[in-house]
């Protein structure tokens, strides 16, 4: 409460002499006006005693306060409840001070601010903490609370519960880019996270992994930030919220969307996404190669031994073309008979090369060990960013180009783009 609503509130006040029933000293107080009572009724009613306006359930406790603290000062303060006229309860934050009358008799002027309301919100606020409370205790979540000038965080029980064990709760800012328990890629965003509430963006949200020391588990951090009266950072509260079931069904359904149903390769519209945001990604052009690997001869197999033959055929050329990439390369069926990779991070010519081949004698390998004849082979175009294209569609041009030469001239083997004056493709 501030000072002008403190003044705005000062509703009464009274002189009372410290004897068993308080009774009033003289007739010029206003606390009769305060419970809605005349002098005149309020002398009637309570025989003009301080002790009869005050609850009974108050009364022991407020003895307690003017014996306690005036034992060590001529000051006191105490929060009684007194019932209007009309039957209302008021919360009366009685001031009083220790003085002498005019007579040397030593008595107490009470002055009576009004309360009610003050302590209506905060019963209101108390009861929602507690409900608020009982909710968590009954849910998997986890609550939080960050001291950002201490570096400190401390967590409900629910963590331990949860996770099994006790993560370490200094240093928590300081130490945050070596935490095993929260997933690596997650780091830099919790930090942007922290980041922005200090600049005043009081309100992040973020999912996050967090280990179980089995494995990482999805959660959705919510959180709030409290600032001083300068608007500095104070602390961070919030709650962690299990999404993981949710977060998995989502992912597996997004994959099923994304994927190939034969050979669980990324499907063309998902490649072509992901190609065009990776060249996107680089202002001066990403150094890599895009291939487009297309399996020969693939529409008389289908045609002379069915269909079904034909996908054991596309899952052993995934199995080839799989054995020689990366994670982090983009690798999908394009078409029912043609693949497409992109393969990051490219230094020189010669691994290209080296792959290509590797990859064709593989495939090979394979046919020859399941005895299956009438398959020539791979046949695969190349094109390099940013030597070659640096957008997807004019990379596809140059890859789809080159492995046009290689059909004609014999199939079975790569080209690499490479245009000359002439407008002469070789390879």
């Amino acid at each position: 409460m501030n000072i002008m609503e403190l003044l705005t509130s000062l509703t009464g006040f009274c002189c009372f002499y410290n004897t068993e029933n308080l009774p009033l000293a003289g007739t010029d107080s206003d606390l009769s006006a305060v419970l809605g009572y005349t002098p005149e009724e309020f002398e009637n009613k309570f025989d003009n005693q301080l002790l009869g306006a005050i609850l009974p359930d108050d009364r022991p406790e407020f003895f307690k306060t003017l014996r306690t603290q005036f034992l060590r000062s001529d000051q006191a303060e105490h929060l009684l409840r007194m019932r209007h006229k009309n039957g209302r309860i008021l919360w009366l934050l009685a001031k009083i001070r220790r003085i002498t009358d005019d007579e040397g008799n030593e008595c107490f002027f009470a002055s009576m601010v009004d309360c009610t309301k003050y302590k209506k919100q905060q019963d209101n606020a108390d009861n929602l903490m507690h409900q608020y409370q009982i909710i968590l205790s009954q849910t998997q979540n986890v609550t939080f609370e960050l001291d950002i000038q201490t570096d400190t965080i401390t967590f409900s029980d629910s963590w331990k519960d949860m996770f099994g064990y006790i993560p370490e709760t200094r240093n928590f800012v300081t130490t945050l880019p070596a935490k095993a328990h929260i997933y690596s890629a997650d780091i830099p965003r919790l930090l942007q996270c922290l980041k922005k509430m200090k600049k005043g963006d009081s309100y992040q949200t973020l999912d996050l992994r967090i280990s179980n020391g089995k494995k990482f588990l999805w959660f959705c951090l919510r959180a709030t930030a409290m600032y001083d009266e300068d608007g500095k950072l104070l602390k961070v509260i919030g709650i962690l919220l299990d999404i993981d079931e949710s977060k998995r069904v989502t992912s597996d359904l997004k994959d099923q969307a994304e994927r190939d149903s034969l050979t669980k390769l990324l499907n063309k519209e998902t490649c072509k996404q992901q190609i065009t945001e990776y060249l996107n990604s680089f202002e001066s052009g990403a150094y890599c190669a895009l291939m487009i690997i297309d399996l020969d001869n693939f529409k008389h197999i289908n045609d002379h031994y069915g269909h079904m033959f034909g996908d054991t055929i596309i899952l052993k050329a995934t199995q080839a073309i799989k054995t020689f990439f990366r994670d982090r390369d983009i690798v999908a069926r394009f078409g029912g008979d043609e693949f497409m990779v992109l393969m990051k991070d490219i230094s020189n010519q010669d691994l290209i090369k080296q792959r290509c081949q590797r990859m064709l004698d593989y495939f090979q390998e394979l046919l020859d060990e399941e005895n299956i004849r009438g398959v020539t082979g791979f046949s695969i175009g190349v094109a390099l960013s940013p030597d070659h294209a640096t957008t997807y569609e004019s990379l596809f041009k140059c890859a789809d180009d080159a492995l046009y030469d290689v059909k004609k001239h014999g199939k079975n083997n790569y080209a690499i783009f490479e245009k000359k004056e002439d407008n002469i493709y070789y390879y």
